[in-house]
This record gives C-alpha cells, structure tokens and sequence, in this order.
C-alpha cells in the first residue's frame, strides 16, 4: 500500500525550483539534463528511464520528421515523452545526425521527468515564477510607456549573464531582429558587454569540466599589469628575468662541496684573467709594426668588418627569419651571487 508520501510525490518535485539551472535558446527554455537527472535520482534513487526502440533504432522515422520517446518510472510510474528531432531554431530534422539525435534524446528524457513534476513550469509557456523578493518601485532600466508590453522577469535575480550567454544573445538579436531592451530586462542586465560571470571549459580529450567563474576588478587589475610587463618583454625582444619562484634552494652536502670548488676556481681564474689582460696591454703598448714577433709570442694588428644589423636591411623587412635560424640548444650559465 502506498504511503501519502508516495501519492504526493508529484508535488514534492514540482515545488523543487530550477530556476538557477534553465538555459535558454532564443524563446524556448530548457532544464539541464545532468541537473535533472540527479534531482531525481536524490529524490528516488530506484528511478528508471528507458529510451524507446523502433525496431533497432533509438529513433523513428516519418514524412514529419524524426522522433524519439523516453520512459520514466518514478515512485512505480511509468510516464513516457515523445520528442521531435529539432535543429538549433526548433525545426524538424528529416535527415539528423547520431549527435542530434542524442541530444534530442536527453531533451526528451528532461521532459519525461518533468511529467512526474521536476521542472514542469518551464514548460507551461509562460515566464518563470518570480522569486520570494519583494517587487520594487522603481522603474526597470529602458522600460516601456504604460500600454506597451510589460518587462518579463529575469530569469536570475542574483546571478548575472555570462561571456558564453553574451555571444549567443548576440547571434540571437542578430538573427531574429530582438527587442534588446526586453531582453536585457529579462537577463537582468543593463549592457550586454557587462558580464559578471566567464564560463571556462577544460577538455583534456576525453572528458571535460566546466568552471563558473565570478568577475573579480582587483583580479582583472592584475592581470592588465602583468600582461603590459609581459608586452614590454616582447617589444624589446628581452627575456623576463627568472625570480625565486623559477630556483630550486640546494643545501645539500654534494651541492655545497661543488659551489665551493667552482668559487675558488673563480676567484684563481678572475685574478689569472686580470694579471693575462695587463701583460697583453703591456705587449701591445710595445708593438709599433703590423706584427712583430719574439720569445714565442705573436702581436698583430688586422681590419675585422663590421657586423651587419639586418634590422635596417629594408629587403628583409617583414621577412620571418626565424625559419632559417638553425635549431636551439640548451646553454648552462653559472653566475656567483655573493
């Protein structure tokens, strides 16, 4: 026998709000299908759902058009959807594709599940219910002149569009001629540049996650800084210096045995260095001739050309010459910090 709990079941999942997980393409609404499916799940974890086979396809095929069906059993009902296979402006696809129909397939299921009550308003054809905020005065930005049509309701109230909503309201508008200001007071936004919220996607191939991420000023501030360093480095072709973030810390026995071996090579090879620089200077302030000779040491006096700075070679301007640089190689430099 079932509980009053199991009879009711349908409005404890209609008075689940979705509102924060509703997309939108042009006029039509939609839930998304994870957040459906796990709202369900929660909810009764035995549900099911099965996708209908028309003979050995997940699909059938008419002078209409193509359709799918979904059946959900939640709570020992069985509700089944029948769905059309619709392209981006909701017109029937004759011919679809395996990824159209599977996305009709999880549209589908989305509204199967809504007939046991999840969601179901989106669908009703009207605007989404309004929040428990209190409705204000004051007037909404671009309004109307009484008698015209009304501002609908933003969709979200506490959450602004994102950079990836901003690009597909754009391509809307575009096509289909919108009313903007309707559509700004229906995001609950003023610009359509004033986005709060980016939406970063990372794919590594196979699997993929997506990243809400808020518009931080002070961040962005940053950023804008580092970036114009960063520019400079590349306008005066000059690599950024490393900083102690770039250099591991060695205090090991092997490591400090080596450094003090290397600086007292140094310092024998920095004072043999400036005692060879003054005995040449001496021998070259004794040599008047092109070259002279004598006790086994050579000093001659030669013409050495100019290098020539390709920079001001007005043929190779705008040539890319780093397709004819030989290929790099790794170069180690020490340098003595104290």
């Amino acid at each position: 026998m079932k509980s009053a709990n199991d009879s009711n079941y349908f409005s404890q999942l209609a008075a689940i709000n979705v509102n924060d997980h509703v997309e939108r393409k042009g006029q039509f609404s939609y839930l998304s299908w994870p957040f459906a499916v796990s709202q369900l799940r929660q909810f009764d974890p035995q549900a099911t759902w099965e996708v209908k086979r028309f003979g050995d396809l997940p699909y059938l095929t008419s002078d209409a058009g193509c359709f799918v069906e979904v059946a959900v059993t939640v709570r020992g009902v069985t509700l089944s959807q029948i769905h059309p296979v619709l392209d981006g402006k909701n017109r029937p696809i004759l011919a679809p594709t395996s990824f159209e129909i599977n996305t009709s397939l999880q549209r589908c299921l989305v509204k199967a599940i809504a007939l046991h009550g999840l969601g179901l308003y989106i669908y009703a054809g009207e605007d989404l219910p309004q929040g428990t905020e209190e409705k204000s005065d004051e007037p909404v930005a671009g309004e109307k002149p009484q008698g015209a049509a009304t501002i609908p309701v933003p969709i979200r109230q506490t959450k602004a569009i994102s950079t990836a909503q901003i690009a597909q309201l754009e391509r809307l508008l575009d096509e289909t001629k919108g009313d903007r200001v309707r559509l700004l007071a229906y995001f609950g936004a003023e610009t359509l540049a004033d986005a709060q919220i980016a939406d970063l996607y990372v794919f590594d191939g196979s699997d993929g996650i997506l990243v809400e991420i808020v518009r931080d000023e002070a961040a962005m501030a940053a950023i804008r800084a580092a970036w114009e360093v960063f520019q400079r480095y590349l306008d005066t072709d000059t690599p950024p210096p490393l900083t102690d973030r770039d250099t591991v810390a060695r205090t090991d026995p092997a490591w400090q045995l080596a450094a003090g071996l290397y600086l007292q090579a140094k310092q024998e090879a920095d004072k043999a260095a400036e005692a060879l620089e003054k005995a040449r200077e001496r021998l070259v302030g004794l040599a008047s001739h092109a070259s002279e000779n004598g006790d086994g040491v050579t000093v001659t006096r030669f013409w050495k050309q100019g290098s020539v700075d390709y920079k001001k070679v007005p043929e190779l301007k705008g040539v890319d010459l780093d397709r004819y640089r030989k290929a790099g190689g790794v170069e180690v430099r020490v340098t003595v910090t104290k």
